[in-house]
């Protein structure tokens, strides 16, 4: 009982800051959200700037020594363990390789915080707006 009551003051705080109607579906949009969340904060991790429990979760993946196409890519290390689908691909061990690793290479190579979170932003804003 408690919970709905949660769900539906945090999906009207989602509504209110993107922008969605009332009467809108809010499930998208809370996605994307979390889809915009996970690599900002993934980003924090690989620079060390997130707590130190979180950049432990993150593994960069090691650059084999033979000459590929982006040598100097930063790609991180899928886990090599299976999940469920419904609950376990979105854990904070899972999930965040998977979409960083998806990001755009010119995105991924961005070392500024600010400029990062701008650009990632800029994606979460177009998907947002093919959606509606």
């Amino acid at each position: 009982m408690h919970v709905s009551k949660l769900q539906r003051i945090q999906n009207s705080a989602a509504r209110l800051v993107c922008s969605i109607p009332r009467f809108d579906r809010i499930t998208p949009v809370v996605s994307f959200r979390i889809e915009f969340k996970i690599p900002v904060l993934t980003f924090k991790a690989i620079y060390g700037i997130a707590p130190f429990y979180i950049c432990n979760l993150v593994k960069i993946q090691i650059q084999p020594h033979c000459n590929l196409r982006s040598p100097t890519e930063l790609l991180l290390k899928p886990p090599r363990t299976k999940t469920q689908k419904t609950l376990g691909h979105r854990s904070i061990q899972i999930a965040p390789p998977g979409l960083w690793n998806k990001l755009p290479s010119n995105i991924r190579a961005i070392s500024n915080f600010n400029l990062f979170k701008g650009r990632v932003n800029t994606l979460f804003r177009k998907a947002l707006a093919c959606y509606s």
